[in-house]
């Protein structure tokens, strides 16, 4: 192995998945696989222990929110580069995580046939996006504080209104947004009334006829 392996560890709660990713990466010889976690909660104490180049983190576990774990691995551990893995083909979740500190953002669809790709392109100091998200992502990542939505609806209440539109349940919006689903509810009745439509089907119309959201985004979900 050689004196320059990138010491890496696998945060994911599916064992199958684990595994699979583990034989992969362990084919190769400029990557070590230092450990395997199957809780967020775990991720802390394993990195003050053990000396880490890069996490590979499911942002989807079922015990953390994905968005804080990436926000206390940066403050505690700046030499830990992150790759989320993600099942999300959703803009705004790339957006969220690179801007919290991931230095990349891929699917796990396409986790398998990508992440040696990912490895390196993060080593040398670039961002790596899966190629298959980037048509969809590209645009809304970097363009995402120009493409405000009406000047009637509050900035919170322009970010629900991509998630509902992109297919997102109140639920997911509550967690990456990390609110409650009540306040989601309140957030989604408010905006509702305001843009005098009825129901989700009417606010995703809404959302498509004034370009809040693509209609690529939609067909992916």
């Amino acid at each position: 192995m050689p004196a320059t392996s990138i010491r890496t560890l696998i945060v994911d709660d599916h064992a199958v998945f684990r595994a699979g990713l583990i034989k992969l990466l362990e084919a190769k010889p400029e990557i070590q696989v230092v450990g395997e976690i199957d809780s967020g909660d775990k991720v802390i104490c394993f990195l003050e222990k053990t000396p880490v180049d890069l996490v590979i983190l499911d942002i989807s576990l079922p015990e953390v929110n994905g968005l804080k774990l990436l926000d206390q691995i940066k403050k505690k551990h700046l030499k830990a580069k992150i790759l989320v893995l993600s099942m999300h083909k959703v803009a705004d979740y790339c957006r969220l995580a690179l801007k919290h500190g991931a230095a990349g953002y891929i699917l796990k669809e396409d986790a398998f046939d990508q992440v040696a790709n990912a490895i390196e392109s993060i080593q040398k100091g670039e961002k790596y996006i899966s190629p298959s998200m980037k048509a969809a992502a590209a645009e809304t990542f970097l363009h995402a504080e120009e493409n405000m939505l009406p000047e009637l609806l509050t900035k919170t209440e322009r970010v629900v209104v991509r998630y509902i539109a992109e297919g997102m349940s109140n639920k997911e919006v509550a967690k990456i947004m990390d609110i409650s689903v009540r306040t989601v509810e309140t957030h989604r009745a408010h905006i509702l009334k305001k843009l005098k439509v009825k129901n989700t089907a009417g606010l995703v119309q809404y959302a498509i006829k004034h370009g809040f959201v693509k209609l690529n985004h939609l067909s992916d979900n």
